[in-house]
């Protein structure tokens, strides 16, 4: 029995890396009556951390191929009150559906209690073909008041309307988004016009995959 564990447990390091192998090698041993429980037990648990590893390794992967491929977004829809453009939910969507869709991904929304008085949660599950999801969440206070500070909306429609923002947002962040044309007063204050912003974020998008490899460097620790 010993001896056949022994050549168990070395037959699982010659294939830990190799997902499907794995999977064919717990097949055959599932069949053995004479394989030790616990073993079977250490066996699985392992599959299951390499799963995890792969599943999380794809994500990345496809996030970085994604971003690569993203198109950048304009801002058509004039806001009169501040004086600036800005991009409807509706807009992002459309823009960006076919790429992240194309790569894999899927995004479902929720909200979460917050902790602060008069402020929304805003949660966006990212979810990937290869099994693996992600949270990401936007905290954000509702939207009662106007420009000048005077409340001009009803709770429901402050809340509907912080949740419209920080989904947005969250989708922009997630996704890395550009967005041409958007309130760029701070921007030109500081000297900076939207063709270079874009071809910063040009020259940026060549180092996604080398960043990806850093934030994965420091997720594994």
């Amino acid at each position: 029995m010993r001896s056949q564990n022994q050549s168990l447990m070395w037959q699982l390091k010659t294939v830990e890396s190799k997902p499907d192998q794995m999977l064919a090698m717990i097949e055959k041993v599932a069949f053995d009556p004479n394989v030790d429980v616990s073993k079977m037990e250490k066996l699985l648990d392992m599959q299951e951390r390499i799963f995890d590893k792969q599943t999380t390794i794809d994500f990345n992967k496809a996030m970085v191929a994604c971003q690569k491929e993203m198109p950048i977004v304009i801002a058509k829809v004039s806001n009169d009150q501040t004086k600036s453009k800005y991009a409807k939910i509706e807009h992002i969507l459309q823009a960006i559906k076919p790429t992240y869709v194309k790569h894999g991904f899927s995004m479902s929304f929720g909200t979460d209690k917050s902790q602060l008085e008069n402020h929304i949660i805003v949660t966006c599950d990212v979810m990937h073909e290869s099994g693996y999801s992600r949270k990401y969440m936007s905290e954000m206070p509702l939207d009662s008041a106007g420009i000048k500070g005077s409340v001009n909306k009803t709770a429901v429609h402050a809340t509907a309307s912080a949740y419209s923002y920080a989904k947005r947002y969250l989708i922009g962040m997630i996704f890395n988004l550009t967005i041409a044309n958007e309130d760029d007063d701070g921007v030109q204050a500081g000297g900076i016009t939207i063709e270079q912003l874009l071809d910063y974020n040009f020259e940026l998008r060549k180092h996604w995959a080398s960043i990806a490899t850093i934030k994965q460097g420091i997720y594994d620790d």
